[in-house]
């Protein structure tokens, strides 16, 4: 009885085994490709935003202004990514108490923009993001450093409305007081066609994603924060910070 040898052919199997990697090879490749500039602007906005929280925080030294983080960030991340569709910085507490902490300064942002991605997977891109550190309080203060364990801690927050350039009361979000007066808030669409722009201090100018003020009770207009028209403002720190600067309950709402 005659053996019968099997006839196999090497070069036609790295023909289909080539045919069944290489697509995928190619569709992994593209879609690196396609994430690599998508991490490199998300990088470069948190760069951005770093770095000018940690230039605010050396300020927070010597003074308070929770407007101004928002402002800085907003305006150097539309500078430095040109082909931002829209992109908000926004204040999520300033020189606040939390977590067993003081002085602690918080800011969120939102970016959205465009990516060229061949596969169309990843063309509309959402970035969202938030940062938390400490003022250098430490400079002028005799405090202890803060570890990770502290900041990671969880701690029961209460919220207040303090009006920083004068008085020596915080409020809860139903007073009176607050009704009768000013607030900061992110310049919108929906705000803007809600609210006309000041001419005296040229709101027009100002754009989405802006800190801008309004009257609470009255007035059909938004302002920017060096207007004339603003006597006072008001801002919402933690209860607990209020109190260690000195603020008691208001006596209309009790705090």
């Amino acid at each position: 009885m005659k053996s019968v040898k099997a006839f196999t052919n090497k070069y036609g199997n790295y023909f289909v085994e080539a045919s069944i990697v290489l697509p995928i090879f190619i569709i992994g490749v593209t879609v690196l490709l396609s994430i690599i500039p998508i991490m490199a602007k998300c990088e470069s906005i948190i760069f951005s935003a770093a770095d000018e929280q940690r230039v605010e925080n050396i300020k927070a030294i010597y003074r308070s202004n929770p407007v101004a983080l928002p402002l800085l960030v907003t305006s150097r991340c539309k500078k430095e990514n040109r082909n931002l569709d829209s992109f908000i910085a926004f204040s999520k507490g300033y020189k606040m108490k939390r977590r067993g902490l003081d002085n602690l300064i918080a800011q969120g942002f939102s970016a959205r923009f465009e990516n060229n991605d061949p596969l169309n997977l990843f063309n509309k891109v959402e970035f969202t993001g938030s940062i938390m550190s400490r003022a250098f309080v430490g400079k002028t203060e005799n405090t202890v450093g803060s570890g990770r364990d502290e900041f990671e801690r969880e701690e029961k927050s209460e919220q207040v409305y303090i009006f920083p350039e004068f008085g020596e009361k915080y409020h809860n979000s139903g007073c009176r007081t607050l009704k009768e007066n000013v607030k900061t808030e992110l310049l919108t669409k929906n705000l803007r066609r809600k609210y006309k722009p000041c001419k005296l201090c040229g709101a027009k100018k100002a754009h989405i994603g802006d800190m801008v003020q309004i009257f609470n009770s009255e007035g059909n207009h938004y302002h920017l924060s060096n207007c004339k028209s603003l006597n006072k403002h008001y801002i919402k720190i933690e209860k607990a910070q209020a109190i260690q600067r000195g603020y008691g309950p208001c006596a209309i709402c009790g705090g």
